[in-house]
């Protein structure tokens, strides 16, 4: 087992979109409410990979108390628009009410390597919520930032796995991503500990040509990494 080199993000960016209200069928009310329509009507491909109903974040007096929230990706790097905000996939968050509305947190985020604004794709592959006592505390969202042939971003293997923490409102406080001895690295689930509730666990696999390593990952809800480690089982 080795330790892996680990970066903290320091560019990170979002975008927040406002999608016009018209008489949409059914079958496209999800187009209305979720999808990015950055500039026109050219929806984008997009994939949520995990969600919850939140019970640690909350608006007390609110009738939709709770929340509804997802983490994924919008996927616009491989359209042919070539304007600046198509050129790389973003993680995407979304919280919405109990009828399924965003509050209005709908946002995109860009992240990119330290002191430079050429933008990897990022994806976001699962989240989980930070307890503070006070409903406001946040979640924690993992998943993996990539190589972007369109801006130039490139990280070892081809992608890095991505911390990432999410205030109750929708905006990116801290962000590392870490590299696994050069390998193609993601981060596929978190979870909070039982035990102690400032402490996060998070586990993926880092890629190789011919075979692949599992990751796990402590950390705190301020993203500092306790311990990183990868473990290879081989047969006997």
């Amino acid at each position: 087992m080795k330790t892996p080199s680990i970066t903290k993000i320091i560019s990170g960016g979002f975008l927040t979109t406002f999608l016009a209200i018209s008489n949409f069928s059914s079958a496209q009310y999800f187009q209305r409410w979720f999808n990015h329509d950055i500039t026109r009507h050219n929806y984008k491909p997009e994939v949520f990979y995990d969600g919850l109903c939140s019970r640690l974040n909350y608006n007390v007096g609110d009738a939709d108390q709770y929340y509804n929230v997802a983490v994924g990706f919008t996927k616009v790097s491989e359209l042919a628009d070539t304007t600046s905000n198509t050129l790389y996939d973003e993680l995407r968050f979304v919280r919405t009410n109990k009828g399924g509305k965003p509050i209005p947190q709908n946002y995109g985020f860009a992240f990119a390597k330290k002191g430079s604004t050429d933008w990897l794709n990022s994806e976001g592959h699962s989240i989980c919520e930070i307890f503070n006592g006070q409903g406001t505390g946040g979640y924690v969202a993992v998943g993996t930032v990539k190589n972007n042939a369109e801006t130039g971003s490139s990280v070892p293997g081809g992608a890095d796995a991505l911390i990432t923490t999410i205030t109750s409102t929708g905006s990116v406080t801290n962000k590392f991503r870490l590299d696994f001895q050069n390998g193609f690295d993601e981060l596929n689930c978190v979870i909070r500990s039982q035990l102690d509730p400032t402490t996060f666990y998070a586990c993926g696999t880092s890629s190789f040509s011919d075979y692949s390593k599992v990751i796990v990952v402590k950390f705190t809800s301020a993203g500092t990494v306790s311990w990183a480690n990868v473990y290879h089982f081989q047969l006997f």
